[in-house]
């Protein structure tokens, strides 16, 4: 696996109009969004270690061995500006084993969201866990993590 950075990767109109934002085009064809209604605060999220950035955010994801064939799972994003939803999911393949949580719903204008779960496995030896999900912002951006990878020998 290989981490790879969130990125814009799209944009949802319906969105953006419904929090004072247009979408516009340059000559080029690009899009981007404009402020057309009142000022939104936004901030940076989290800043953890091990985390992957890219132009609208960062995302982490960490994997820990607590012991008796234990892991635990951490994984979240920080984005530029609000968002309004968000899908996400960490994979976590071992020695047979793939095992997928995933999370998703409103973000209420956050610009952070994080999560954890605990399972258990049947056989030791290392195991890699890797997030990915998007998150529409208020702008209207679809921001997309493609990947943090985290490793880890689990006994």
């Amino acid at each position: 696996m290989t981490a790879q950075p969130m990125v814009v990767v799209g944009y949802d109109p319906d969105v953006a109009k419904a929090h004072g934002y247009a979408i516009r085009f340059t000559a080029e064809g690009m899009p981007y969004a404009v402020k057309s209604g009142p000022h939104l605060t936004t901030g940076r999220g989290a800043t953890p270690d091990n985390i992957v950035t890219g132009n609208c955010g960062s995302s982490w994801v960490f994997l820990y061995d607590v012991g008796a064939l234990r892991y635990s799972v951490d994984t979240g994003f920080g984005l530029v500006s609000a968002a309004v939803s968000y899908s996400w999911a960490a994979n976590v393949v071992g020695p047979a084993y793939n095992y997928t949580p995933a999370w998703s719903g409103a973000l209420l204008l956050k610009t952070a969201w994080s999560a954890q779960g605990a399972r258990s496995v049947s056989l030791p030896g290392t195991y890699s866990a890797k997030s990915s999900g998007t998150a529409v912002l208020a702008t209207g951006v679809i921001c997309r993590s493609q990947g943090p990878v985290a490793n880890q020998a689990i006994y």
